[in-house]
């Protein structure tokens, strides 16, 4: 009752708000800019859901929910200091939000950090921010506006980092460093299924690095990301194990008048750390992204001395065509992406899959207030475990969202 008075409530204020102006506040105190601003958004949609050759049967759900993604920034600047705090409000009741620090199930912390512009175009930033690898996203808006994450875009998420950019004409590079994102901090935590005792020790910091390109409506986007552990033995018998993780990805487009095109092509290998919030089984009560699935895409697994991992890699990529009409837009999108399971036998698919495609209508009703129609399908193709179900059988299913986004920003 709490979850559905909430959202109640934040459906009234929505239709409150979007007859305001729709405005940032903006204001100046000794010398210093302030901006305050926001985006409120929900959601309603059907899930049609086929469980594949699980025992459990498929359904047809109604679901009225907050993403989890509404989020009030404070933004200050003096000459050449800038700093963000952006607080992301959930509006659930319950849920269980894995997204760094600040969390608890009504808000959590989406960007804090400092910058300050050196001279010549070069800037400084240090704190939480979206990571470097993969930057561009397609705008698939529904089940927890999930953009196709696990069927097809490589989705990096906010993480602390210092980073230096520069910014030309028409060129910006950007590097920067990150802690590394460790099996230890995973949901699923067994060291890859090793079966000694490790500590972990960081020898060198995740490194992300990217170039921005634009001009006459097209842009290029290649980035990369490295990172590298180890797992030392608790004991002089166990051999340590290094884990690293790459990967690659080109973003690009084209926006004129009439229409945009962008897509995004990847590889990488032990990405895990990417795949790990697209795993996610379960939100608001409704099933998510490969349900009943054995493994985690892209995660090594021990071999079979269980002294060592074997390196999984991944590809996959994504492609959205936008139509302009005044002011409404149409889009159409599909996803794919692939990955190794590092496991061998006649038992076991050397290699899994998963699709999506989707198509939605963006209307801006009242100045910044949007309602998006839409509809989305994603195919979780096959477990890695043949034998998963019994019988032979390890098809994963599929589901179906049909239903509508809406988003106010002030």
């Amino acid at each position: 009752m709490l979850k559905k008075n909430r959202i109640v409530l934040l459906m009234a204020g929505l239709a409150l708000i979007c007859c305001l102006p729709a405005q940032a506040v903006e204001f100046k105190t000794g010398g210093v800019d302030w901006v305050l601003n926001g985006s409120l958004r929900t959601q309603t949609f059907y899930q049609f859901s086929d469980r594949g050759d699980n025992s459990e049967p498929g359904r047809a759900s109604f679901i009225l929910e907050t993403p989890g993604n509404s989020w009030l920034r404070a933004a200050v600047s003096y000459q050449k200091i800038a700093a963000v705090m952006e607080i992301g409000l959930a509006f659930n009741n319950g849920d269980d939000y894995s997204f760094g620090a600040g969390v608890n199930e009504n808000r959590y912390l989406r960007h804090a950090y400092v910058t300050y512009d050196l001279d010549g175009g070069y800037q400084v930033l240090v704190g939480r921010t979206w990571s470097l690898l993969a930057l561009d996203g397609p705008q698939q808006r529904l089940a927890w506006d999930n953009g196709l994450w696990g069927a097809g875009d490589l989705f990096a998420f906010r993480h602390e980092q210092i980073q230096l950019s520069h910014k030309g004409e028409k060129v910006t590079f950007k590097v920067a460093i990150e802690d590394n994102f460790r099996e230890d901090q995973l949901k699923y935590n067994n060291n890859f299924g090793l079966p000694r005792q490790y500590t972990t020790e960081d020898v060198f910091p995740a490194l992300l690095a990217s170039v921005s390109y634009s001009d006459a409506g097209f842009t290029l986007s290649p980035s990369g990301f490295i990172q590298s552990y180890k797992l030392k033995g608790q004991s002089k018998s166990v051999d340590d194990v290094t884990v690293t993780s790459y990967a690659g990805a080109l973003n690009g487009g084209y926006k004129g008048e009439a229409f945009g095109l962008s897509a995004e092509v990847w590889y990488g290998r032990n990405i895990y750390m990417d795949f790990a919030e697209a795993n996610i089984d379960e939100h608001n009560g409704y099933k998510l992204q490969r349900y009943g699935a054995s493994t985690i895409m892209g995660k090594p697994i021990a071999d079979a001395t269980g002294t060592d991992i074997v390196d999984v890699d991944s590809v996959g990529g994504w492609l959205q065509l936008a139509l302009f009409f005044g002011k409404t837009t149409v889009r159409t999108g599909a996803g794919y992406q692939q990955s190794e399971t590092g496991l061998d036998g006649a038992a076991y698919e050397d290699r899994v899959h998963t699709w999506g495609v989707y198509a939605n209508v963006e209307y801006p009703l009242f100045q910044t207030f949007r309602i998006i129609p839409g509809i989305a399908h994603y195919n979780w193709g096959q477990d890695a475990y043949k034998n998963r179900f019994g019988m032979g059988k390890n098809d994963l299913g599929n589901d179906t969202f049909v239903g509508a986004f809406f988003q106010y920003d002030f």
